[in-house]
């Protein structure tokens, strides 16, 4: 009887005894027989009541109801408001909810979290439960927690919600509020017992109302005033307002306790199983669910690291194909079955650390071939076609091995995200919603899921943008054109909230289409081969010194070689490791005149050594190896301007840090025996370059490396100076990576100088250190060495401090397709946003700071229009520039080449960039040119309005603060604006 009662479920208006019957069945004395008459009466005034749920079952069930009400709730609510033809408010359609519930006279705060149609995270405490959701067909919801599922039924009643779990039922409490006098059930109001505005006391009747021919008496539980909100005769329904109480003593009132207590651990709602199929599964849907707009903030990392790495699994195809190959196999012939197998396990065997491979070609030739082979009727064909597609699905799911699964997973995600956003990005959103109403007027699910998805632009784009970053560092090079399209189309979105995604797209296909590592060092190998060697009549081939016209396009070109060009010199071949040498010293050496430069290929190790002069300071270093206009007032930083006699250079490399004494003492024996050719005694004007090519396991710290080629060089202070080394540099390379520099001169005691850490001396101008001499510089380390950040504090100014950013961009040749304008957003959008997070960290060290300083110097020339320039410098200010506000950043300049056509000279472009109140912009735009003395200024393009570096020489210096900065500044930390700025922000906003 017990279990038929239990079986038995009965929901109405009103209660049944069926819970208190199982109770009272269960008894011991009614098990026994000893009951009597005065049994019952017994057990009522020891109050027994019926057994109630699980108390965490019971909140947790309780808590996701609640959730689940309220996600429906906003859907009707948005629906609503479509079907007025009205576009409801953003907050409306939510996914995150506040949900309160008392049990048993503690209040439990969750904050629930949708992450998907049916399934809930519920947050209490710092814990976290998740729990699915399933509606019944008859009102009731289906719970899956911790792995077990449970029937819940729901009723609301005043003050209250009734809730019956697993048959058995308790009563989630609304907060206690003795004010609000509520009416518990439908009825009329018969009777005030008491006048408008008198005193009741705690328990006193105020009021009858008549339920079902019954009269009721309501009483209040606290003293004080009451105020009748109804008339005597009204109709009544549950939960109306029928007076206010004024409490005498609010005090008095007590209120649920807070639960400060953890819930216990839980597993998930569902069991996901541990297999790699069933893994990747699970990884997908999560970031699926993401790209439909639930929150699922959390598992974005781990959902993708999962994916990725379950895609690269050699077992997926395999566990795939076999999950669907046993829910088919009693459909398919036998001996279609048995083949299927052979062809399964023939593949699965093999040696340890032999690659698999999905035999998708085959399993595909005998599911095409069987019908024929097998003499199949044409009438049991459509049978067998139906039966056989979920395998040929898996099949072609797998067809393009690992690789093309990988490629196809991840086109379909981006392309999920381009399909909801595109239209986003012609109007504004409310146009756009209207317009995909009207096309899908009998689905209006599909507008709400359009809507929720675009709800969460911020996560979606985290998501996007991670997988981009998968698309370009960890996929196999070279760049996978598959990708090609999707890259196009996310470049193509124009939204406010796409400009990230769009960035990041460009900036890949861009990276896409230029020459990969492997193809730069193949063609610089072929060049100093081609400069090496000469073919004999006969056959063979014979070895020569370095022919300059065979290695000048290396010396000339504007785009990256210094990246490739040491990774030959070093042997095999001789002669080439002495092309490579000439070609950087000559590289390096521009913007200085190179008298002469000899190959010492009798002794080893193999070193270069040439004589230089400073070029005339009034004309721009774009004769003889380069075009390239560059500023070389600052060259001054490195030569004094007195010198005019040849200096003397020497550059050998080694393959260790153990060689390198040797090789410096050969460049030491080289400017020992150019002394006695020459018989005099020049001043201390020689440089020694040493490179050094070093292993990947090698120390990346700078401090080790310092303190290295530190002890080697103290080693040999002695010979350094009489030999008249003004710096030795050392030069360290890794394959594939840029460069590092590490310069120890002769001023300093021969210690090395960090304001040039990581850029070759004699490219040092690009820098334009000299302009910060108002300051006293101290470096600040970074990672990346296209970036220089200096710490300046001034000279007559010490409370004067900002931090100046240098960066020097270079690049590869770009392609035909790539536009220029398309990578200078591109790369100036990613050089910002390194400035900006490395400025960040050292902001936080040294505080304070204002007036900062960013100037960008881009290497290359572009075929662009200064139109152009200023558009994309717009751009990239309105994007960036409350950051680069908040860091106080208030002047920028970058300069770069331009060109009318690729042949065309180019021409020196500056744009300066200022914004010291932070509401009023300035961009001016100059040229570069020679004044009447022959000083190279800057010339604003804009005649009419003349910008404040007119005609002033492009190396003068940044000057300190004016006297009203400081107080200026006080006021930005304040949250307002210097008075005296006011004037200037009324002209920009009139």
């Amino acid at each position: 009887m017990v279990v038929a009662l239990k079986e038995i479920s009965i929901r109405g208006d009103f209660r049944t005894t069926v819970e208190y019957l199982i109770k009272l069945l269960q008894t011991e004395d009614f098990e026994k027989n000893t009951i009597n008459t005065g049994w019952l009466d017994t057990l009522i005034s020891a109050r027994l009541t019926a057994e109630r749920p699980d108390s965490t079952l019971a909140v947790v069930c309780g808590a996701v109801y609640k959730a689940h009400e309220q996600s429906k709730r906003s859907v009707v609510e948005y629906k609503n408001g479509l079907a007025k033809g009205k576009v409801p408010p953003k907050d409306v359609l939510r996914t995150s909810f506040t949900v309160e519930i008392i049990y048993d006279k503690i209040k439990y705060k969750f904050a629930a979290m949708q992450l998907s149609p049916d399934s809930y995270a519920l947050f209490l405490n710092g814990r976290k439960v998740e729990v699915a959701v399933r509606n019944l067909p008859d009102g009731g919801l289906l719970i899956l927690l911790d792995g077990t599922s449970h029937t819940a039924y729901f009723r609301e009643e005043v003050g209250a919600t009734r809730m019956m779990v697993d048959g058995k039922t308790c009563l989630l409490e609304a907060e206690n509020d003795p004010t609000q006098l509520l009416s518990p059930s439908p009825g009329k109001l018969v009777r005030q017992l008491v006048n408008s505005g008198d005193s009741v006391k705690a328990g006193e009747s105020y009021a009858e109302i008549e339920v079902m021919k019954m009269y009721m008496s309501l009483t209040v539980t606290e003293d004080g005033v009451i105020h009748f909100m109804k008339q005597v005769g009204q109709s009544l329904e549950a939960g109306d307002l029928i007076g206010v109480l004024t409490l005498d003593d609010a005090s008095r009132v007590q209120f649920a306790k807070l639960f400060e207590g953890q819930l216990p651990d839980m597993g998930p709602p569902c069991a996901v199983g541990d297999k790699v199929h069933q893994r990747f599964r699970h990884a997908l849907r999560s970031l699926q669910l993401i790209l439909d707009g639930y929150e699922n903030v959390g598992q974005l990392k781990p959902s993708i690291a999962a994916l990725v790495e379950t895609m690269r699994d050699a077992d997926l195809p395999f566990l795939d194909f076999q999950e669907v190959f046993s829910t088919v196999s009693g459909r398919i012939p036998h001996s279609l079955h048995e083949q299927l197998e052979r062809i399964l396990g023939g593949s699965r065997k093999r040696s340890t650390g032999e690659a698999i491979e999905f035999p998708a070609a085959a399993l595909r030739k005998l599911l095409e071939d069987y019908p024929k082979e097998s003499h199949m009727k044409l009438a049991d064909l459509p049978v067998y076609r139906n039966h056989i597609a979920p395998l040929s699905e898996v099949i072609e799911r797998h067809a393009g091995g690992l690789a093309g699964h990988e490629r196809a997973v991840v086109n379909d995600l981006l392309d999920r995200f381009i399909d909801t956003e595109k239209p986003f990005c012609r109007s504004d959103d409310e146009k756009v919603i209207l317009d995909i109403r009207e096309r899908h007027k009998n689905d209006v699910d599909y507008v709400i899921g359009v809507v929720l998805s675009h709800s969460n632009i911020a996560t979606k784009t985290a998501l996007v943008l991670s997988l981009l970053n998968h698309v370009q560092h960890h996929t196999p090079q070279p760049f996978d054109n598959s990708y090609v399209s999707s890259l196009r189309r996310l470049a193509q979105l124009r939204g406010r909230g796409h400009i990230d995604v769009a960035l990041r797209a460009r900036e890949i296909l861009i990276h896409s289409q230029l020459p990969a590592y492997d193809e730069r060092m193949e063609q610089t190998e072929k060049i100093l081969v081609n400069a090496t060697t000469v073919n004999v009549y006969g056959g063979g081939v014979e070895f020569r010194l370095p022919a300059l016209d065979s290695i000048r396009d290396l010396i000339r070109t504007h785009h990256l070689v210094f990246d490739v060009l040491p990774n030959f010199f070093s042997p095999p071949s001789e002669y080439a490791c002495l092309a490579a040498l000439e070609v950087y010293v000559r590289r390096a050496y521009n913007a200085y005149h190179v008298i002469s430069l000899r190959h010492r290929l009798a002794e080893k190790p193999l070193v270069v050594d040439w004589l230089f002069v400073l070029k005339n300071r009034a004309v721009a270093p774009n004769g003889g190896q380069t075009k390239r206009v560059a500023s070389i007032s600052d060259l001054g930083y490195l030569v004094p301007a007195k010198s005019n006699v040849p200096r003397h250079g020497a550059m050998g490399a080694c393959a260790s840090l153990e060689e390198v004494p040797a090789l410096l003492l050969r460049l030491l024996r080289v400017f020992k025996e150019r002394q006695r050719d020459e018989e005099e005694e020049k001043e201390s004007a020689n440089v020694i370059n040493i490179a050094l090519k070093v292993p990947e396991s090698s120390p990346a710290d700078d401090a080790t490396w310092v303190s290295q080629f530190g002890e080697i060089v103290d080693r040999f202070r002695e010979d350094l100076s009489s030999c008249h080394v003004r710096r030795a540099t050392f030069l360290i390379f890794r394959s594939g990576q840029f460069p590092g520099f590490f310069t120890f001169r002769e001023q300093d005691g021969y210690r090395e100088d960090r304001t040039i850490r990581h850029v070759e001396p004699a490219l040092a101008y690009q820098l334009e250190l000299s302009r910060l001499s108002n300051f006293n510089l101290e470096p600040v380390t970074v990672k990346d060495r296209q970036l220089h950040i200096y710490f300046g504090v001034g000279k007559e100014n010490p409370s004067d401090v900002r931090f100046f950013v240098r960066a020097m961009v270079r690049t590869g040749r770009l392609r035909e397709g790539i536009s220029p304008e398309d990578y200078l957003i591109s790369e100036s959008d990613r050089l910002l946003n390194d400035v900006l997070d490395n400025l960040e960290v050292a902001s936080s060290i040294r505080k304070n700071s204002d007036c900062n300083h960013l100037f960008v110097n881009f290497i290359p020339a572009f075929v662009l229009t200064v139109a152009q320039i200023k558009s994309a410098l717009s751009d990239f200010i309105q994007r960036h520039g409350k950051k680069l506000w908040r860091l106080r950043i208030t002047g920028a300049e970058v300069r770069l080449a331009i060109q009318s056509h690729a042949d065309a000279h180019p021409i020196p472009i500056r744009c300066i960039i200022s914004n010291v109140s932070g509401y009023v912009l300035r961009m001016d735009t100059y040229t570069e040119t020679l004044n009447g003395k022959g000083v190279r200024v800057l010339q604003s393009i804009n005649p009419g309005s003349p910008g404040a570096m007119h005609m002033k020489p492009v190396s003068t210096p940044h000057p300190t603060k004016e006297l009203l900065q400081p107080r200026r500044y006080k006021a930005h930390l304040m949250g307002t604006t210097y008075v005296y700025d006011f004037p200037e922000l009324f002209s920009q906003a009139v």
